[in-house]
């Protein structure tokens, strides 16, 4: 299942079923979407973004299947790491526009599927 997460408020909806670290690392994210590009804002029509949480190779298709991110023309701007007791996860921001960015977070061995991922953190 693919959660997409672009407020705080929507955020809070799934605390219970997502891991700790996940969720702090996320929470930093939306905060900062939150605060510079509104907390009502329409998340696939205003500026800012959303973060996609997923977690199979299904998942990964139907993200990169929704054209959203050409992952043949866009790089991620960064990657973190994220250790959970469960596994590490990883976290990647994509900006698909001046504004408009979408943060892709799974479990790492996943997230390293993607160009440029691998690389990045190996470092």
């Amino acid at each position: 299942m693919i959660l997409k997460l672009g407020t705080l408020k929507e955020l809070a909806n799934h605390a219970d079923s997502i891991l700790k670290p996940v969720y702090d690392h996320i929470a930093f994210n939306v905060r900062i979407l939150d605060e510079n590009y509104g907390a009502d804002r329409d998340l696939d029509e205003d500026d800012g973004g959303y973060i996609l949480l997923f977690d199979t190779k299904e998942d990964l298709e139907l993200i990169r299947n929704y054209g959203k991110i050409d992952f043949s023309y866009h790089m991620p701007e960064w990657v973190d790491r994220i250790g959970t007791d469960e596994g590490d996860y990883g976290a990647a921001l994509y900006l698909v526009s001046n504004d408009f960015g979408i943060v892709l977070v799974a479990p790492l061995v996943l997230l390293c599927s993607l160009p440029d991922i691998a690389d990045c953190v190996n470092q």
